[in-house]
């Protein structure tokens, strides 16, 4: 493009010579001239490398480095590593009256750049407009550069000291210069070797996550008006014939199905006024037919009520062969549950694993995944959605707060490469954010039983971890839930909870200890669910050490009455509170020793009262208080045998004689023989 940058000119100059039309019309016409020539269809089946001269081997070509083609265009000096077969592009010039040119293939490609120490790398361009011998150069958008985190800066060295300026920097630290023809910006590229591409360092421009510039994280694409359509371009433009033949050559595409460009009334309204376009099927009902052997009319039913995204190669095998639609491996959650919601929750008090907060991920009903962070960095945060991923399954899209970790970095990057749909509060309104409450639920349910539990503030990582899986699989009476579980509702199954009646949080344990070959107290900590098999537990050891273990078994309450059980637990928390306790954290009071629970989490003591987070339950039935109807009802039992307990406890057959009304309570209302 930018030798047709420079083409253009170099015409443009002509034409004020040699026509005798207008600066604008010379432009127009010439344009106009050139996309009707190119318009042709792309078959990918039969493609083929356009044929390059040895001098232009040698001589190489031009990457441009233009915002206003907002997506990589790639020409004849590309090389096609793979083609996205289900996405095309139709692009037209800066008018409708200019004509499109249609079925433009997306590729990925690559070009050769020799540094001046005789060094070659490979710059892949993925996401790339391919328009073949129909362009010279090729273009190179910065802006989908950096959103792949290539730093690109095209300051003239001439009017800028700084050591960034005319400078292209990739996150491997890698920094080659920015050169200019005139006025234009490029790095000098070629076509690579065979042998290049399998030896040579690679270094990515742009990656392969699906790329939109309509939607990109700096909001730069708002549709907005741009002229009318019967008034000239140097109406809407600086009168400068470089300045306006550069903008009239410029392309606009995009990676979805729908077209971005409206005509209504007068006005020629789109995303940075650049062209529309539209998708291709990547394969036909007749050739589904005949590939799977079915029916003509099930083909067809088949490609409108399914995907095909995935990658084709133009048959260059190299180590770097891979398919690109990386979320095909992970379960996909519906649309009418899968919006998430995200925010980081921070905790005062280090845990003994290391952990400073968390992640907490929610859909609104009632689901929690609480993920335990080092840091609150977009690095660590990105490793937990990674995690969700895998977990849980993939979002059909993630709301969360304006923070860094969660707009910059990995976490960016993944969500871009896994196609998650994601959205943004407004700043200060926390309220958006469904977590937000969500993370207040989950800390009130942690802290009372890990108050009720006397736990050490220092394992709250666990007790989060496992107060969020355990709301998960509470049957609320959320009229969205019809009686089932927030679990069931997003991974379609019906959970097991066998793991969470068999123990409670911090219950006492017996656990069999392989190097004295006896068994061993310790306090369960909840399920580790990626360790060893299933029915696989953390617990916690008297040296303040954390295992997992599968041979754990509760001790009966019976036991824990004993003396010496007494002794040795004591024995145990003495051992926990000097290695890990409350007492070992500055937020300790020793007054008021039960506001760590509250200091650590932020929370205020008027925040919690006595009940769960899902209103008042019962933990021991009440005894109904004996009324008429319940007396008229014992009438069934006269004359009846039933087993009743003797004074001694002893469990005998008797015979029921009558009724005693004087009596209140229901164990002596009735006379036994």
């Amino acid at each position: 493009m930018t030798g047709l940058f420079l083409l253009s000119r170099r015409l443009f100059r002509g034409l004020l010579l040699r026509s005798t039309c207008t600066p604008t019309y010379a432009i127009r016409a010439f344009i106009t001239t050139t996309i009707s020539a190119t318009r042709s269809s792309f078959d990918i089946e039969s493609f083929v490398h356009p044929t390059l001269t040895a001098n232009e081997h040698q001589r190489g070509t031009r990457l441009g480095i233009d915002s206003w083609a907002d997506t990589n265009c790639a020409g004849k000096h590309a090389f096609v590593e793979e083609f996205v077969v289900d996405k095309f592009v139709t692009a037209g010039g800066f008018s409708a009256s200019l004509g499109t040119i249609p079925d433009l293939p997306i590729a990925n490609v690559l070009y050769a750049y020799d540094t001046d120490d005789s060094k070659t790398y490979i710059i892949e361009c993925n996401n790339s407009i391919y328009l073949g011998d129909r362009m010279d150069d090729s273009l190179m958008n910065p802006i989908q550069a950096e959103e792949s985190d290539v730093r690109v800066d095209t300051r003239p060295k001439r009017y800028y000291s700084d050591p960034h300026a005319q400078t292209i920097s990739f996150p491997c630290g890698t920094v080659i210069p920015v050169e200019y023809d005139g006025a234009l910006p490029f790095i000098p590229i070629r076509r690579p070797t065979a042998d290049e591409i399998h030896i040579c360092p690679r270094l990515v421009m742009s990656a392969k996550f699906p790329w939109d510039p309509s939607i990109p994280g700096g909001n730069f694409s708002q549709p907005r008006s741009v002229f009318s359509t019967s008034s000239s371009i140097l109406d809407s433009v600086q009168d400068d014939p470089v300045g306006s033949s550069l903008m009239s050559l410029h392309l606009l595409s995009a990676v979805q199905s729908t077209s971005i460009l409206h005509l209504h009334e007068d006005t020629f309204k789109s995303l940075q006024a650049m062209n529309s376009y539209k998708s291709k099927e990547s394969i036909s009902p007749e050739e589904l037919a005949r590939l799977l052997k079915i029916g003509l009319k099930t083909a067809q039913r088949t490609l409108q009520a399914t995907t095909s995204k995935f990658i084709r190669t133009t048959g260059a095998l190299s180590r770097h062969f891979k398919t690109d639609k990386a979320q095909l491996r992970y379960k996909q959650l519906s649309r009418i549950f899968g919006k998430f919601y995200c925010d980081y929750l921070k905790v005062n008090a280090t845990s003994i694993r290391g952990y400073k907060g968390g992640v907490i991920y929610t859909n609104g009903l009632g689901f929690y995944k609480f993920l335990p962070c080092e840091n609150e960095t977009s690095e660590t945060t990105g490793r937990t959605l990674r995690y969700f991923l895998h977990v849980v399954g993939l979002p059909y899209s993630l709301h969360s707060d304006n923070h860094g970790n969660f707009k910059d970095g990995l976490f960016k990057r993944l969500m871009r490469k896994f196609g998650v749909y994601q959205t943004f509060t407004e700043p200060h309104s926390p309220w958006q954010n469904r977590a937000e409450p969500a993370i207040g639920e989950v800390k009130k349910y942690a802290r009372k039983i890990m108050m009720s539990t006397d736990t050490p503030i220092r394992l709250w990582c666990f007790c989060y971890e496992y107060t969020a899986d355990l709301l998960s699989l509470l049957a609320t009476a959320r009229f969205d839930l019809q009686g089932r579980t927030p679990y069931e509702m997003i991974m379609h199954y019906t959970p097991d909870i066998s793991e969470y009646v068999s123990f409670g949080w911090f219950q006492w344990c017996y656990y069999f200890d392989e190097d004295s070959k006896s068994k061993k107290i310790c306090r369960w900590l909840g399920p580790a669910h990626e360790v060893g098999q299933s029915f696989c537990h953390w617990i916690l050891l008297s040296n303040g050490n954390f295992i997992a273990r599968s041979s754990v078994i509760p001790i009966p309450d019976h036991e824990l009455e004993s003396d010496e059980l007494k002794r040795r637990t004591k024995i145990f928390m003495d051992c926990i509170h000097e290695k890990i306790g409350n007492t070992k954290v500055p937020i300790y009071n020793n007054i008021y020793p039960q506001r760590v629970y509250y200091d650590a989490f932020d929370d205020p003591v008027e925040d919690d009262e006595s009940q769960l987070p899902y209103g008042e339950e019962l933990h021991e039935a009440k005894l109904e208080d004996v009324n008429d109807r319940y007396l008229e009802a014992l009438d069934n039992y006269i004359n009846s045998e039933v087993i009743m307990p003797d004074k001694d406890g002893t469990a005998v057959l008797t015979k029921v004689k009558g009724k005693d009304w004087t009596s209140l309570t229901s164990h002596s209302c009735i006379q036994v023989s």
